[in-house]
């Protein structure tokens, strides 16, 4: 039980390094744009009108799907074995 709680508490500390570290590079990279005004900008859609957002959503849609139904299997078949 130790060997997992040193574990546990390694894998955390090595999360919370890192989580550190990306807060601080994303911290650094505030207010280093040479963009200052607004003025003339416009916004650029990259699958207005496509089919991406589609396809995308439908892959989407069979990953939850798949998930949902290997639960609800794994689910069932514990409960006939374990009762």
């Amino acid at each position: 039980m130790n060997a997992i709680r040193q574990k546990t508490t390694a894998v955390l500390s090595a999360l919370a390094l890192v989580l550190g570290m990306t807060t601080t590079a994303q911290a650094g990279l505030f207010n280093t744009s040479p963009i200052d005004t607004w003025e003339g900008a416009g916004a650029v859609f990259n699958n207005a009108g496509g089919s991406g957002v589609v396809v995308w959503f439908l892959i989407l849609l069979a990953l939850m799907l798949a998930v949902i139904i290997t639960a609800a299997r794994t689910e069932k078949r514990h409960e006939r074995e374990h009762g």
